[in-house]
């Protein structure tokens, strides 16, 4: 599938196959399907011939026109306006506890453990004190939110610290009396029977890293650990999600070893992570897999776990702007929405910039220093970046992680590049996996409802009150309810 793009940067055309062809704008996020006429229209728009069209063409156009395929400057104008005006504040929803920065594994491609051990003392873990200083600031700063509080306990691995975990957990359901909160912890798994009395106790939500059954990548893990702790969480009742990571060290049978594991554990939800964090005098990093083949190869497990009813958070969180034609503005919540807290009374927006003792916010003075810099992280989105304006992909990426643009680029305002190429290549899959979904080959022009589109979904519940669900939706923009 090839793509050209339009004079004013948001309409792209896009060759099927077959003599079939699609136009998608990349601001209203409506498309259109279709054969000659479409490409024909497609092109007088273009090059602004559309007087000398012939009666077919000009019928395209009009449709187009009408279902917003194609807008005019003055639409255009408006919209993306209207979009930067609704970033130029955002409400704080997100917590990041990081109890501990040590850990009890050594994966090679985790940056966390040694750049903690060379900028932290790594002996030191939160106290008691800071952790509820956390929470009361969070509580203080999120209590106009209109979105669902998410409280995440990473590191480092929490199960190390089990009281801390267990006090967080007492902290926000008992003293603070908040039984809505979505309350994540992500572990290894590996020390699970230390904290489980606390999820169980607490409704914390466990997410698990594994790489696959065999602890690869220097995991120090392997089968036994990896059943006992899922096998822990089973006989105790509770959901649970995974994040795995695909790298050079098991990206070898990967397909079929993480659907053996779904129909093994059946988790609620799955993250795959092939975007591997970098130190930023070493980009990218070593582990680091791109290109079309990791596309495509993400692309079929979407559908796999789809199929199954399972929610795979880094493709829906393309997908689902997409479908519902909700841009998303920001890729993460650490561009105005969320704050971290680090051991040594550290406090900051984005735990790896935390880490490298960038960005920090003042512990001791926190509202005022996130009111002095909360408008500048606000605004870092796509919509605001120059760069970005002729991308077809740009109100679907939300500008990717803030810190992989920093380690790519050394700043936060231009855009990762291998990440890029891997959206761009995700979004025409989508495009291609829709039109054969609908199935409309002898339609000359379609234009597929939001209702239709949503056969993406298969029978994935797009749940905006489980964990992942809930922290995807961050950055987007509902047209619709801005009405």
């Amino acid at each position: 599938m090839t793509a050209s793009t339009i004079r004013n940067g948001i309409e792209h055309l896009y060759k099927l196959g077959d003599g079939k062809f699609a136009i998608f704008n990349s601001l209203t996020l409506k498309i259109a399907y279709g054969n000659e006429h479409l490409r024909r229209a497609f092109d007088a728009h273009k090059d602004n011939k559309t007087s000398t069209c012939g009666t077919a063409e000009m019928s395209v156009l009009a449709e187009l026109v009408k279902n917003r395929v194609i807008i005019s400057r003055t639409d255009q104008d408006n919209l993306i306006n209207e979009l930067k005006h609704s970033i130029e504040t955002s409400e704080i929803a997100t917590l990041y506890l990081l109890p501990t920065l040590d850990c009890d594994t050594s994966c090679s491609y985790c940056i966390v453990r040694d750049i903690a051990r060379e900028r932290w003392d790594c002996r030191k873990s939160m106290e008691h004190e800071e952790i509820f200083h956390a929470l009361k600031t969070f509580y203080i700063l999120s209590s106009n939110s209109k979105r669902r509080r998410d409280i995440v306990i990473f590191g480092g691995e929490p199960s190390m610290v089990p009281d801390i975990v267990n006090q967080i957990g007492r902290t926000v359901r008992d003293d603070f009396d908040d039984h809505e909160s979505n309350l994540v912890v992500v572990s290894n798994g590996i020390g699970i029977h230390r904290i489980i009395q606390s999820i169980r106790r607490y409704d914390i939500f466990p997410i698990i890293s594994i790489d696959g059954y065999a602890g690869r990548g220097n995991m120090s893990r392997g089968n036994y650990e990896i059943e006992s702790c899922f096998k822990a969480l089973r006989e105790s009742g509770m959901h649970f999600g995974l994040s795995i990571t695909l790298g050079k060290h098991n990206i070898i049978g990967f397909e079929k070893e993480i659907l053996s594991i779904v129909d093994q554990f059946k988790p609620l939800e799955i993250g795959i992570n092939n975007y591997l964090h970098s130190r930023l005098d070493c980009y990218p990093n070593e582990f680091y897999l791109a290109g079309e083949d990791i596309s495509e190869l993400l692309f079929r497990l979407y559908i796999h776990l789809a199929e199954r009813g399972i929610f795979f958070e880094q493709l829906l969180r393309r997908m689902r702007p997409f479908i519902e034609e909700t841009p998303r503005l920001k890729e993460c919540p650490a561009c105005g929405g969320k704050i971290v807290f680090l051991p040594d009374r550290t406090m900051g927006r984005c735990e790896y910039f935390s880490l490298n003792r960038l960005h920090l916010l003042e512990y001791s003075n926190p509202f005022s220093s996130i009111a002095m810099t909360n408008n500048e992280w606000a605004k870092l989105s796509p919509i605001n970046w120059g760069y970005c304006k002729d991308c077809e992909c740009r109100m679907l990426c939300g500008g990717g992680c803030i810190y992989d643009n920093y380690s790519a680029t050394n700043s936060v305002e231009t855009r990762d590049r291998l990440r890029c190429d891997q959206d761009r290549m995700t979004l025409r899959l989508m495009i291609l996996a829709l039109y054969n979904l609908l199935n409309r080959p002898d339609d000359d022009v379609f234009f597929p409802t939001v209702e239709e589109k949503r056969k993406l979904y298969f029978n994935a519940k797009d749940d905006e009150f489980v964990p992942l669900q809930s922290s995807s939706r961050a950055g987007e923009f509902n047209f619709r309810s801005a009405k």
